[in-house]
Order: C-alpha cells, then sequence, then structure tokens
C-alpha cells in the first residue's frame, strides 16, 4: 500500500506494508527529477519474500570434525577384577613353578646305594638292571647333571613366562580410551599390577587400527608407533562415540620406516 502525504511544495510517499514497517520514504519537490531517499526499518525477510541463505559448510556429509571443543571418551571398558585375578594367577605360578626349580637343583642327586645308606636313604634295589628290555623311562636317572640342570631350567623358564604374559596382557589392555581437546592427542589408559593403571599420551598421527571395528569379533587391536606389539581393545567395552571414533583412532595409517 502507498500512501501519498503534501506538506507545502514537497511530497512524501511512502510504501508501508501490511506489519506496519516501512520500508522506503522519498522526500522531495512536486516538480524535481531529483529525490532523496532516507531508509527506515527494515521489515523481517519473511514478510518481503527474500530469501536467506547459511553459510556453506566446507565439509562434506560423511565427514566428522575432530577438532572437539574438550576431551571425549571414545571408548571404556570397566573390569578391573577380572585384571587382578590374571595378576594374582601369574604371581602364584611363578611362585610354584620356582619351588619346582629350586627342589630340582637341590634334591634331585646322582648317588650310589651305598651313599644313599649312608645318608638314611630308602634303597630300591632294580630287579632289571642291565636288562636291555627294560622301558626307557627305568632308564632314565634324574640324579644326573643333565636332567636336574634340565628340569632346573625348565620350571625356571615356565614360571617366568606366565609371569610375564599375565602382566604384559594387564598393561596391553585398553581401560579408557580419550580423545583430548582439539582432536591432535590421545589419552590412553591401560589396566596395570599397580592401582593406578598406565597413563599415555599419543598424537593421533601415531595410532592405527588394521582392523575395522564392525569386523572384530573378539578384540579390536590397535597399534601405537613405537610401541611393542599392539594395544587391546575388548569387544565388551563400549564404543562412547562409534563415529569420532572411527574417524580417529579407527583409522589405518601407514609410517615409514
Amino acid at each position: 500500500m502507498i500512501v501519498n502525504t503534501y506538506s507545502g511544495l514537497n511530497e512524501h510517499r511512502t510504501k508501508v506494508y501490511k506489519d506496519g514497517h516501512t520500508l522506503l520514504t522519498s522526500i522531495g519537490p512536486r516538480n524535481t527529477k531529483m529525490n532523496t531517499f532516507q531508509f527506515s526499518q527494515l521489515p523481517t525477510p519473511h514478510l518481503i519474500g527474500t530469501r536467506t541463505f547459511a553459510t556453506q559448510s566446507k565439509k562434506l556429509p560423511f565427514e566428522v570434525d575432530t577438532n572437539v571443543v574438550q576431551d571425549v571418551v571414545l571408548f571404556k571398558y570397566e573390569n578391573p577384577r577380572f585384571f587382578k585375578m590374571i595378576i594374582l594367577f601369574g604371581i602364584s605360578q611363578f611362585v610354584f613353578w620356582m619351588y619346582l626349580a629350586h627342589f630340582a637343583y637341590t634334591c634331585l642327586r646322582d648317588i650310589t646305594q651305598s651313599e644313599a645308606r649312608k645318608l638314611g636313604l630308602p634303597v630300591e634295589v632294580d630287579q632289571d638292571d642291565g636288562n636291555p628290555d627294560k622301558p626307557w623311562w627305568r632308564k632314565i636317572n634324574l640324579g644326573e647333571n643333565k636332567y636336574r640342570n634340565g628340569i632346573t631350567i625348565l620350571c625356571t623358564v615356565v614360571g617366568n613366562v606366565i609371569l610375564l604374559s599375565s602382566w604384559f596382557y594387564s598393561t596391553r589392555s585398553v581401560r579408557t580410551l580419550v580423545l583430548l581437546k582439539g582432536g591432535k592427542r590421545f589419552r590412553l589408559v591401560t589396566y596395570s599390577p599397580t592401582p593406578f593403571g598406565r597413563r599415555m599420551q599419543v598424537a593421533l598421527d601415531n595410532v592405527s587400527c588394521n582392523t575395522s571395528r564392525s569386523h572384530a569379533k573378539v578384540s579390536l587391536p590397535i597399534k601405537l608407533r613405537g610401541y611393542w606389539l599392539h594395544f587391546i581393545l575388548d569387544k565388551r567395552g563400549e564404543f562412547t562415540n562409534t563415529k569420532l571414533f572411527d574417524f580417529t583412532a579407527g583409522l589405518k595409517r601407514t609410517w615409514k620406516k
């Protein structure tokens, strides 16, 4: 709607919309060609039929913004009782096999029957001594140095392997995986024989996952550059942010040697 008002020699032409807002006012003499325009309050965009355009994002629809503004937990697995039992099992097995090694080295002796009688030990007379058909296991003299030393070394190795395996498994099992603020580094916490756990921070480019999260059945191994073997993410744990995990820690990366 256009409203014309006159005041002396000046003509005021005003465009008024339905909501009462004034868009444009033309002020000037009636018989002159030059007009001075004065802008008043503009109506809202939806009333004048114009369109507003949002700034288009530079990222594609399938991309994820990894520049997080605060620390984000990607994975957590809370099962401390299980790993305490593993550590206790390793320690008990170590003590048991070390005792066997000590027993084999100190108590297995190669002595004659006369020496045994002097020591007050029971003596068993072998009726098949010299018989070529005697079973092989009855021909073995565990008191000989080769058997005694062999049993001692075997028991020592078995005890240490069990202890180190349980210790190593607990320190390679991830308890929490956190993407730090900025999206450039991770904080990784593993289980440990100590109650505080093992904490480390690694750069995003130093983490590689060779297996897809959806394809892993029991556990998801991830490799940290500079560390021997893999770290384990148990699938019984919870991936709290799957999409962000897949675009950060879940990517496969290759490093130059």
